[in-house]
């Protein structure tokens, strides 16, 4: 949670996303993917979903992460 505060991550689904993130790489991982999202901000305005989601279908792993992320997420919901 203090991560995605410090990088202005907004949203339920973005904290999700990241803490799902996190938990299956690295805190190194986490940061670096952030800081990549901040990046394509501009520094203005807050990092959502749709800015995870594109930041990761750009690094080398990311479709292999974002299938994860939509897998994870769907059955998170299904169990609530």
């Amino acid at each position: 949670m203090r991560i995605g505060a410090e990088h202005n991550v907004e949203g339920t689904d973005s904290y999700e996303a990241i803490a799902i993130y996190g938990e299956n790489t690295s805190l190194r991982a986490l940061c670096y993917l952030l800081q990549n999202c901040a990046a394509g901000t501009s520094g203005f305005g807050s990092i959502r979903l749709p800015r995870i989601e594109t930041t990761l279908s750009g690094m080398s792993c990311g479709s292999d992460v974002l299938k994860l992320l939509h897998e994870l997420r769907h059955d998170l919901r299904r169990s609530a």
